[in-house]
């Protein structure tokens, strides 16, 4: 293809023209601006700075500054183009009024603006999405802010969405990266769509004629053969594995990603979540994973005679650089630079292979920045179980490693099930060894969240790869205990007295420590005792039945009656002994 002899420019470009607007007002010409500087990026705010000479040491004053074009909050347009034939390539809103006097005598109003965007910047929130896809979310969001949006429609109804102590922007630039989108704020719109690269490139730049500038690097660090996505699946207790799919990105050079991903050894990349993900979300992450890696094969800049139409999310074709950088690459930011009667802008191409949320602090300080955080867990002994002066049920806990003769922090305990006068109560003892989490990494908020055994305080059943017992015994020696290969439970107290439940010897037994005993069984129920065996009750009766009834007496047997008694029978009778006597 032939080389580009120049850049396409509405009107020659040998006369740069610019106007500022505020609240849609132009501004006066006689306002002095000495540069016009505008960035666009992608998964970037847009944004601007206006260098204006102003102020004068005679009058002391700074006249334009003292004007309402540039308070925070008003709206500026930026305009450019050649002779008067101009487009918009900046609109936002003044968010930095600055001035600046030096020694040379110069002194400068200097303006910050930025995209409305940067509205969702500010404020961390929180808050649920119920039954929603992504771009729905992402809609209302911005709709709170009042500017428009061009959101792709995502494919996948979540549940539940939740918003975590994060600002909008953050939170929808990396749930966009996920889905594989782009968020770049064009004027007052803000467009979430995936990458274009199928369209035409917008300009084309050679080495030689219309290029003025060019950094350019090949990074074979940055590329993977392939990017896997896993999950746990608890609902099948195993991992899912999805593999990211090829969208074939436009790169610049003659260099393909499965050749420079063998540079290094390890070539296939797994992104990992611990957290259950559907395999459409999945699918997503590994996806938008590669891409970015890929989108890192070249990265670089170029500078040429500026134009509006050149943009973030577009497509530039560079020329005459040689096999290696040569071709059509993704404009992944632009930076507008007017100075001095010329209009520069640099390109930039290529995208950081590391996700947005590793660039940027973007979640919250630990122990919210309220002071030094307490990373994972600690170890503790405990020291005191009564007596906590805020009588919220915690323990007192020394933490050795902190300082060992201290007194502790107060704990709060978990269990396995807490709420208003209910709830399991296992409390560790004085001297137990306990592990310690801190709510939000704060040191003030610790909470005990189990007990330790170790060689200096072994358990009281060794542990077996069998594991068939489970159970629960007490300072005292009190013990309940569960064995999953007998299928028994057994409840037993120091004196010996015990209580059995067995599935597999198909019986219920009750001891005590005197000798009586009550077994129940297949062949019935069986009372024993080394005394005394007594049916009592003081209002009710006492009835026995059955097919036979038995009762045998190795010395004496005696039945008495208060009131009437009766024996009789609808068969024979027999009444038999050495002697009889009736009255």
């Amino acid at each position: 293809m032939a080389e580009k002899q120049r850049i396409s420019t509405s009107r020659t470009s040998d006369l740069v023209t610019f106007t500022l607007l505020s609240e849609g007002t132009v501004l006066p010409t006689t306002i002095s601006v000495q540069s016009i500087v505008v960035w666009q990026e992608v998964n970037r705010i847009p944004r601007a700075r206006l260098i204006i000479l102003d102020g004068s040491a005679a009058d002391q004053t700074f006249a334009i500054s003292e004007e309402d074009y540039f308070v925070p909050g008003k709206e500026i347009e930026i305009q450019v183009g050649y002779h008067s034939d101009e487009e918009c390539i900046f609109k936002g809103i003044v968010t930095k009024h600055g001035i600046k006097v030096r020694s040379t005598g110069k002194s400068h109003l200097i303006v910050d603006c930025a995209h409305p965007a940067v509205k969702m910047t500010k404020i961390r929130k929180s808050r649920y999405f119920y039954d929603s896809k992504e771009s729905d979310a992402w809609s209302q969001i911005i709709e709170e802010f009042g500017f428009s949006s061009n959101i792709h429609s995502t494919d996948f109804e979540h549940k539940e969405l939740l918003q975590f102590e994060a600002t909008d922007w953050d939170y929808i630039v990396t749930r966009a990266e996920t889905n594989g989108l782009f968020v770049i704020g064009e004027k007052d719109t803000l467009d979430i769509q995936p990458p274009d690269f199928d369209q035409d490139a917008t300009e084309a730049v050679s080495f030689g004629s219309t290029l003025l500038s060019f950094d350019a690097e090949i990074d074979a660090a940055s590329q993977v053969s392939t990017v896997k996505g896993h999950t746990w699946d608890y609902s099948k207790t195993e991992i899912t594995e999805i593999e990211a799919a090829d969208q074939n990105p436009v790169t610049p050079g003659n260099l393909d990603f499965e050749t420079l991903s063998q540079v290094y050894t390890d070539t296939e990349l797994i992104v990992r979540s611990n957290a259950k993900q559907s395999d459409e979300v999945l699918q997503q992450w590994a996806d938008a994973t590669l891409l970015r890696h890929q989108l890192a094969k070249v990265r670089g800049r170029a500078q040429f005679q500026g134009i509006p139409k050149m943009k973030a999310g577009k497509i530039i074709e560079l020329q005459g650089l040689g096999d290696r950088f040569n071709g059509k690459a993704f404009v992944s930011g632009v930076k507008h630079e007017i100075t001095k009667g010329d209009w520069h802008i640099d390109v930039q191409f290529g995208l950081d292979s590391a996700p947005f949320a590793d660039q940027f602090e973007i979640g919250t300080l630990p122990a919210a920045g309220i002071q030094p955080a307490l990373n994972g867990l600690q170890i503790g002994i405990v020291t005191q179980i009564e007596g906590d002066p805020d009588s919220d049920e915690r323990l007192l806990v020394n933490v050795p490693l902190m300082k060992s003769d201290d007194r502790g922090v107060w704990a709060r305990m978990a269990t396995g099930g807490a709420g208003d006068g209910r709830g399991v109560i296992i409390r560790p003892e004085i001297g137990d060894e306990v592990v310690l989490g801190f709510v939000n990494d704060d040191p003030h908020s610790p909470v005990i969240l189990g007990s330790l055994n170790s060689s200096n305080l072994p358990a009281p059943i060794a542990g077996t790869d069998d594991n068939h017992e489970k159970g629960w015994i007490t300072r005292g020696g009190i013990e309940l205990m569960i064995n999953d290969d007998e299928k028994s439970v057994l409840v037993k107290l120091p004196s010996g007295k015990e209580l059995v439940l067995s599935d597999d010897a198909d019986e219920i037994s009750l001891k005590d420590d005197h000798q009586n005993a009550i077994l129940m069984n297949s062949d019935g129920i069986t009372l024993e005792s080394g005394k005394d065996i007594i049916l009592k009750t003081s209002a009710g009766d006492i009835k026995m039945e059955g097919i036979n009834v038995q009762a045998t007496a190795q010395a004496e047997a005696k039945i008495e009656a208060s009131g009437m008694a009766e024996l009789s029978s609808s068969g024979s009778t027999t009444v038999k002994g050495s002697i009889v006597q009736i009255n």
